[in-house]
């Protein structure tokens, strides 16, 4: 599991995929992300579609959308500042905001308390912002896929490993003998798993015949 302080930028998608910890910090629990970073704030930006503040201005709320999905912004007493602009007013609909929060949970509803909130007036920042997530997205599942790739062919080694020792068990077998309890597989791969063995001491080869060690 990955531990990181600062804010990790998402689409909005990425915080409606994850889910809190049951590790608990002095300002709340970890929030994990889909792909396993564990975070205690993220990063967002998107369009605000919905606003309120109420009567007394202790309590407002914005609805931010970005393309993937949407999410509130709550703000109570002195936070309701971050959700105000330079007229005094709450970010009305249209507004594009870039927000560092810390990701909430009330009622079992996802929501951000802004620790940041600044004001983009170029909308092309958000496009900007949605492709490098993408483009970041995309090489994650490479890795993953890498990683998944490398986890089946370590898998598949493990399987012929013991197949041939269980097969070396009825008595000594020839090379050719071996290979061919796997019509599927590389040479290669066989005669990579018979060399393991050697050099473990499992197995000793004599003559291009193999034996199981006692």
């Amino acid at each position: 599991m990955s531990l990181t302080e600062h804010a990790e930028i998402v689409l909005i998608e990425d915080i409606l995929r994850g889910d809190f910890e049951q590790l608990e910090l002095e300002k709340g629990r970890l929030f994990r992300l889909p792909w396993g970073m564990s975070v205690s704030k993220l990063r967002v930006m998107g369009i605000v579609i919905s606003s309120f503040i109420s009567e007394d201005r202790n309590f407002a709320r914005l609805t931010i959308f970005d393309g993937s999905g949407s999410i509130e912004l709550r703000s109570f007493e002195d936070g309701v500042r971050l959700l105000i602009d330079e007229n005094g007013e709450i970010y009305g609909i249209g507004s594009i905001l870039d927000v560092i929060a810390r990701p909430r949970s009330w009622r079992e509803e996802l929501y951000l308390q802004p620790i940041i909130v600044r004001k983009i007036k170029d909308p092309n920042y958000i496009i900007l912002r949605t492709l490098e997530l993408l483009e970041r997205r995309m090489s994650r599942v490479k890795i993953m896929s890498k990683m998944e790739k490398r986890a089946i062919a370590e898998s598949n080694l493990l399987y012929i490993e013991r197949t041939i020792i269980s097969a070396l068990k009825n008595g000594p077998m020839s090379k050719n003998a071996i290979i061919s309890m796997f019509p599927r597989e590389k040479a290669e791969a066989i005669e990579y798993v018979l060399d393991k063995l050697i050099n473990d001491g499992v197995v000793e080869e004599s003559g291009d015949v193999y034996t199981l060690r006692r």
